[in-house]
């Protein structure tokens, strides 16, 4: 695992949450709800992070590969994004806390990354 790269944008025009807030350890998918104040583009590409000693370390990936798909949230118009763990990860995974990392994109900010936490247990 290596050290977190990324600076999470935490103003309140992007918010980005989990459906839940606790997974079993044979987590398949998470579906987060973004929401926003601007309009955002989105791929599929994403990080899984777990929080170990401190710091956010990204999870490494059992498969790399993404579907190029991309997508458009709408200003003020809540957003499901689903991502499936168990295709791209070893599963189960361990317990602890996770993160979710998701670049947007928007001609107001720019590029920004956002994170959807949740537990494993």
């Amino acid at each position: 695992m290596h050290p977190s790269h990324y600076e999470i944008y935490t103003a309140d025009k992007i918010k980005m949450e989990a459906e839940e807030q606790v997974y079993s350890r044979k987590i398949g998918t998470v579906k987060t709800i973004v929401t926003s104040s601007v309009e955002l583009g989105y791929g599929m590409v994403f990080d899984l992070e777990i929080y170990q000693e401190g710091g956010w370390y990204t999870v490494e990936m059992r498969d790399n590969s993404f579907i190029l798909l991309t997508g458009t949230i709408a200003a003020d118009t809540p957003c499901e994004i689903e991502y499936h763990i168990q295709d791209h990860y070893r599963t189960p995974l361990g317990a602890g806390r996770y993160r979710i990392v998701q670049e947007f994109s928007s001609n107001e900010l720019g590029i920004s990354y956002c994170a959807a936490e949740f537990d494993i247990r």
